[in-house]
């Protein structure tokens, strides 16, 4: 804690100096004007020399989306506790997705996936590098992702409402495409492995996991110097000013205290023991804030060796593919022994199943805790439950729960249409 409050103090320290810096700057008589050159035409962002930042719009567009659907999302999904008033609604602290409360989310992933097939289409039409395409190809596909593991319903431009799962073929085709170029082949089929697994298909799933390896990863970029690409994980949490997220009541909470799992840090100030504002039903929310993003700039995965693992355990749960619930409980634990704890300093216990339904629940825990944070959780618990899986819910993330969750009877596990589509599109309402 005491770390983390001095990187805090320091921060607010290089903020006051960076003003101080441009108070002088703007005194010393240098000449800081800045010549606006207007529109770019449209036709500039065919040309070759432009691909690369026509890309850079689509990776930028596609990190906007993961933030903010994380943001607010992630109450729902019951890996964090609303504790402020900021972004996370007292409708999404109990996991009510609301049509007038999604605009942005639906705004920023829409936005992206358009982005990103026109970055395509561009780079196809005017003959870019076979590089850049694939790159275009990669992030569209993540962009897909985003609305299919996320959204109720697929909507394109203008068009009518389709099933969620018209996103996610969207995702295999551009994934399939970039795995065509060595510099993205990787990352796209590992996304490709994801994308399998939410819909079932858990052979092709299974052939795509097994090719990464364990330390592979591949991230979504976040800066510390732009406010506006800020990893907002950490941002909300940074007590300066915001106390908005806790740890507090969530599968994670205990958990952390038990074992030290390396994976699922959170800490506590005594000088601010609470978050920002009560909140309906609860009252103060004990602020216990988690250190696994500390920093304004920490990259997020979008894929990872590790949860390719956890793909192919769960594949020989689902479907017996390469191997049976023994053989899952084998990789499950590899990934859980490999981590030291905090608190003992040992590796970490593995979890002891003696069926298939116990290591479902062990499948599923594990999945919490290695991709905590990483907005994919919401996904998880959807697509479970439509799949009849066997194991058992953390207490803390069911809203039919006998303990307290907070979470309302009806709470939703998507992203309904927002209302200013709605509004503007005739063709859904």
């Amino acid at each position: 804690m005491n770390e983390r409050m001095e990187r805090m103090d320091s921060r607010k320290r290089g903020r006051a100096l960076g003003w101080a810096l441009l108070l002088v700057l703007g005194t010393s008589g240098c000449d800081f004007d800045v010549i606006n050159p207007g529109p770019v035409a449209d036709a500039v962002l065919n040309e070759d020399a432009s691909h690369a930042a026509v890309v850079g719009g689509v990776k930028r567009a596609v990190t906007d989306a993961w933030n903010q659907i994380w943001l607010e999302t992630s109450a729902s999904a019951r890996e964090i506790m609303g504790s402020g008033n900021l972004n996370i609604s007292v409708l999404q602290g109990q996991g009510i997705l609301a049509p007038d409360e999604s605009n942005a989310m639906w705004s920023d992933v829409m936005r992206a996936r358009w982005m990103g097939d026109d970055a395509v289409r561009r780079i196809t039409e005017t003959g870019g590098s076979a590089e850049r395409l694939a790159e275009a190809h990669l992030w569209a596909g993540f962009a897909y992702r985003i609305g299919g593991e996320n959204m109720c319903f697929a909507v394109f431009d203008g068009g009518p409402s389709e099933s969620h799962e018209k996103f996610l073929t969207g995702a295999i085709q551009h994934f399939t495409s970039a795995m065509a170029n060595a510099t993205t082949a990787k990352a796209a089929q590992a996304g490709r492995a994801s994308v399998h697994m939410t819909l079932g298909d858990w052979s092709a799933a299974s052939a795509d996991a097994t090719g990464i390896a364990e330390d592979f990863t591949f991230k979504a970029l976040f800066s510390a110097e732009e406010p506006n690409q800020n990893n907002y994980v950490a941002f909300y949490a940074d007590n300066s000013p915001y106390r908005v997220h806790s740890v507090w009541n969530t599968p994670h909470e205990q958990y952390y205290v038990d074992t030290g799992d390396p994976r699922t840090p959170w800490d506590q100030d005594p000088a601010f023991p609470y978050g920002e504002v009560q909140r309906p039903g609860i009252g103060n929310v004990p602020w216990y804030f988690q250190l696994k993003f500390p920093d304004l700039g920490d990259d997020v995965n979008l894929v990872s060796g590790r949860e390719m693992i956890l793909i192919r355990a769960e594949a020989m749960l689902s479907a017996g593919v390469g191997g049976d619930w023994q053989d899952a409980m084998v990789l499950i634990n590899g990934l859980r022994t490999s981590q030291i704890s905090d608190v003992t300093g040992l590796a970490l216990v593995p979890w002891v199943a003696s069926n298939a339904t116990e290591a479902w629940t062990h499948l599923r825990r594990e999945r919490g805790i290695e991709l905590w944070l990483e907005a994919r959780r919401l996904n998880d618990l959807r697509r479970w439950r439509a799949q009849g899986a066997p194991g058992e819910e953390h207490p803390l993330e069911n809203e039919n729960s006998a303990v307290e969750t907070y979470l309302d009877p009806g709470r939703d596990l998507c992203v309904p249409i927002s209302e200013r589509e709605v509004e503007t599109n005739s063709n859904v309402g």
